[in-house]
């Protein structure tokens, strides 16, 4: 099952796209006012996400590195339902930077955020809605950095590729941001921050090239002596056989 038919199979909106169910995931209201960037959000509705409960810190979810780019973990596995793809948009929307300034790591042991299963077409409501918060919450801190530095209001600050730029033309990056503030993501995560409107959407709901982890070594590495590997495959269209010999195995 793919990302967006795992929307369609939720029963929250038989018509509802991977768009239109990210505009759902929760709406909050807040406002801002960081002194040494110490949020004063006051929300007004929505619940956190369900995954933010045993997942409760910022950094665990978001990391900006030092090239500007973003590494977003999540602990839903992809399993062909391209839902690495999906988070990644969400990820990519709510921080202003592009698709391929995003790298997810997910499922992993080590490092990402435990998310329990994945299964039953839960990946986008639960994975994606706790991304959403996360990236939107991550975006809200390091514009209130850059409004403390800059001494602008915040509703003056424009991102693109995760540059922040004033009305004056002063300038900064999220790595520099992040440099100059080591602790500025590090807290508890929070869902205080109002996601963006449907209107404004430049990522979600767009067709992109697919994010899908590096192929996997199959376990033949693993194998003690004198054991086969054994794995399946799909006839090409047309074929009434189909040969799969060692040059033909992956991994």
């Amino acid at each position: 099952m793919n990302a967006r038919a795992e929307l369609l199979d939720h029963g929250v909106n038989r018509r509802v796209t991977r768009r239109g169910f990210a505009v759902r995931m929760g709406a909050v209201v807040a406002t801002f006012t960081l002194g040494p960037v110490v949020s004063q959000a006051q929300v007004f509705e929505g619940k956190p996400p369900m995954s933010f409960a045993a997942n409760k810190r910022l950094e665990g979810w978001i990391a900006v590195n030092p090239d500007n780019t973003l590494t977003v973990y999540t602990g839903k596995a992809e399993l062909g339902q391209g839902i690495l793809t999906a988070l990644a948009q969400i990820a990519a929307e709510e921080l202003d930077v592009g698709l391929e300034q995003v790298h997810m790591v997910s499922a992993s042991t080590a490092r990402s955020p435990d998310e329990g299963y994945t299964f039953g077409s839960q990946s986008v409501e639960q994975g994606g809605s706790a991304v959403r918060s996360a990236s939107a919450y991550a975006r809200a801190l390091l514009l209130a950095s850059a409004a403390e530095r800059f001494k602008v209001d915040v509703a003056t600050l424009v991102v693109e590729g995760g540059v922040i730029r004033a009305p004056d033309g002063k300038q900064i990056a999220y790595r520099d941001a992040v440099r100059d503030d080591p602790k500025l993501l590090v807290r508890e995560v929070a869902n205080r921050t109002q996601p963006k409107r449907r209107e404004d959407y430049k990522v979600v709901g767009k067709s992109v090239a697919r994010v899908d982890p590096a192929r996997q070594d199959h376990g033949e590495r693993c194998l003690p002596p004198g054991h086969a590997h054994a794995g399946h495959g799909v006839r090409p269209r047309g074929a009434s056989t189909f040969a799969w010999g060692r040059a033909d195995r992956p991994g």
